[in-house]
């Protein structure tokens, strides 16, 4: 997604001014302490995200599931991250960072090649060093306090989702049908079987054509080329 999107008349401070939208689930009673999460991991990435040129339009949350632990559409229209386990509980934050560097890294690589475990290397690292001198975030994110939930530096267990990613993905649009453009390819040309749609007749050849089928003709008679005496070239 390009950067440099701006929200006109936001009354709440900006962890990342390349995520435009940032979203938690409502239907969980501490949807508030969620979203104070995710503005941490988008205040975190900051500098990281300005130095690679890389810009979200949304990053929200998503439900618990076995599968994985976060998607990118759209090389960053939406980037979803599971910040909670099974109980309902948040997952440890270093847990979290790790996933937001997997899906900012399919911002440049969609695929698992080796290309894109070069950038994901190097996001880390990043992201490492910048933890290392205490880095957090600007502002109000820069003390750190929004991640101090219960579990937050505890591993995952057991309980910790089959793959990180579910792959990077693109939404396709439905192609219109447009009306007399047949869905499916044409059949074989020739007459069409009684009582079926389509030409009951076959085509019929056009005038001047060679004829090379054998049993074309109905009689006895010779090639021109077999009595040269009797052809009419000469």
């Amino acid at each position: 997604m390009p950067v440099g999107h701006m929200r006109i008349n936001n009354p709440n401070p900006v962890p990342n001014p390349n995520i435009t939208f940032i979203h938690s689930k409502p239907e969980y009673e501490d949807h508030e302490q969620a979203l104070e999460i995710l503005e941490a991991l988008a205040a975190q990435f900051k500098p990281i995200m300005k130095e690679w040129g890389m810009g979200v339009n949304s990053l929200v949350e998503h439900e618990w599931n076995p599968q994985f632990a976060g998607r990118n559409w759209n090389a960053g229209e939406t980037i979803e991250i599971v910040l909670r386990r099974p109980d309902g509980s948040f997952a440890p934050y270093q847990f979290l960072i790790y996933v937001m560097c997997h899906e900012l890294a399919h911002i440049k690589e969609m695929n698992h090649a080796h290309d894109f475990q070069k950038i994901n290397k190097r996001i880390r690292k990043q992201v490492s060093a910048l933890r290392a001198k205490g880095y957090w975030g600007d502002g109000f994110w820069s003390a750190g306090k929004s991640l101090e939930y219960e579990g937050a530096m505890i591993p995952l267990g057991e309980d910790s989702p089959m793959f990180t990613c579910a792959g990077a993905n693109t939404t396709r649009r439905r192609r219109q049908r447009v009306p007399g453009d047949p869905s499916k390819p044409r059949a074989a040309r020739g007459a069409a079987k009684p009582g079926k749609t389509g030409r009951q007749t076959a085509i019929p050849r056009k005038p001047g054509g060679r004829v090379t089928k054998k049993d074309a003709f109905v009689g006895d008679g010779n090639r021109l080329s077999e009595d040269p005496e009797q052809s009419s070239f000469r």
